[in-house]
């Protein structure tokens, strides 16, 4: 008997590893999940190639900077004190980041907006590419200062999308603007940045007021809560704007403790959101005016009871160029075909994408990196 139960079990984990190999093979050799490695930089920091982490001997700080950058300057900048010339010779080289790609995932369903895809590379067809979808077929598509554009309004991000591509911001002694510490020593003109968002655990006590101001370089937008009420109110350069009151969920979620406080004006959108629901989303309004720069884009006061801001952290949206460094565009707007998208990467200044190559057929869009958002 042990022995038909010894066979019977070595049996099963034999059946059960071909299984096994077969599903890998169907996954693996006929192309239904891919895995691959990213080259380059074109979607740092969410997907990097090869990179460096150099620490400032200043602020004790670390930042990661891309290998192919290291390889051609010495020294980098640090964002987080400004202290300039942190050495990156001899830094070791840290491999670049592994993708599994489900090919099967635009099957059933069209390509969303915001989402990250792996295509064919327009410009050399036997290479793969990792770009995030901005332009969907049919619609024109426009970047104008750092935003895009579709069908002449603002791509407006949710806040999950701002979340994803939001990126740190350090330093507070000068005016803000696209500098990316990743690209150390790319040469190119910088652009201020007018696009923030503020991100806080707040904690209230008693009665009173909360008043938060955002400062874009252009305009002051000030968001007023009124504590135990919940009423919030908004303004802009005094002028009011919105008055509306918190819901019961986020007014029981703030009389209990700490709450994730989120305000935002990326893409034109003014958005106040507490531990993810969003209380307040209202459209501030194109200026075609050009940002001034601003070095600190949020004031925080509070009268008549005892408010604790925690964790404290100012982001701000990623900025699109008009065109990549040493890459010209093909066109300042483009309309895409009926089976086009399209595609830029998150790192605009180095990525080479639809500014240049114009539309991506949708047989090109290859599949979805798995766990990518």
């Amino acid at each position: 008997m042990a022995n038909f139960r010894t066979i019977q079990t070595a049996l099963q984990l034999a059946i059960g590893t071909v299984l096994l190999a077969l599903v890998l093979r169907t996954f693996l050799v006929l192309g239904l999940v891919a895995p691959v490695q990213v080259a380059g930089s074109s979607m740092a920091p969410a997907l990097r190639g090869p990179y460096v982490t150099a620490t400032c001997p200043g602020c004790q700080s670390s930042f990661e900077v891309g290998a192919e950058f290291a390889a051609e300057t010495p020294f980098a900048d640090c964002l987080h004190c400004g202290r300039q010339r942190v050495p990156l010779a001899g830094l070791a080289i840290r491999p670049s980041d592994r993708l599994w790609i489900d090919r099967t995932a635009f099957e059933r369903r069209r390509p969303r907006r915001g989402e990250v895809v792996v295509a064919q590379n327009p410009s050399d067809g036997s290479q793969l590419c990792v770009k995030r979808v901005v332009g969907l077929p049919g619609e024109t598509v426009e970047i104008r200062q750092g935003d895009v554009w579709i069908d002449g309004r603002p791509w407006v991000k949710t806040l999950a999308e701002q979340r994803v591509v939001r990126q740190l911001v350090h330093r507070d002694d000068e005016p803000i603007t696209d500098d990316f510490a990743y690209n150390a020593g790319l040469s190119r003109s910088l652009n201020f940045v007018s696009d923030f968002m503020l991100s806080t655990q707040l904690e209230v006590r008693g009665s009173g007021t909360i008043a938060l101001d955002l400062h874009d370089g252009r305009q002051t937008v000030r968001v007023t809560i009124e504590w135990p009420a919940g009423q919030v109110s908004t303004a802009a350069d005094g002028e009011p704007l919105t008055a509306a009151i918190l819901s019961e969920t986020s007014r029981q979620r703030l009389a209990r403790g700490p709450v994730l406080l989120e305000l935002s004006n990326f893409d034109r959108q003014l958005l106040l959101a507490i531990d993810s629901r969003v209380e307040l989303r209202y459209p501030l309004g194109a200026d075609a005016s050009p940002p001034t720069g601003t070095a600190r884009p949020f004031t925080v006061g509070a009268t008549g009871q005892d408010t604790t801001l925690g964790e404290l952290t100012v982001y701000r949206d990623i900025y699109y160029c008009r065109q990549a460094v040493g890459v010209l565009p093909i066109a300042a707007r483009l309309t895409l075909a009926d089976d086009e998208y399209y595609l830029l990467g998150d790192n605009s200044p180095v990525s080479v994408d639809s500014r240049s190559w114009g539309g991506v057929p949708a047989r090109w869009l290859l599949g979805k990196p798995v766990g990518v958002r």
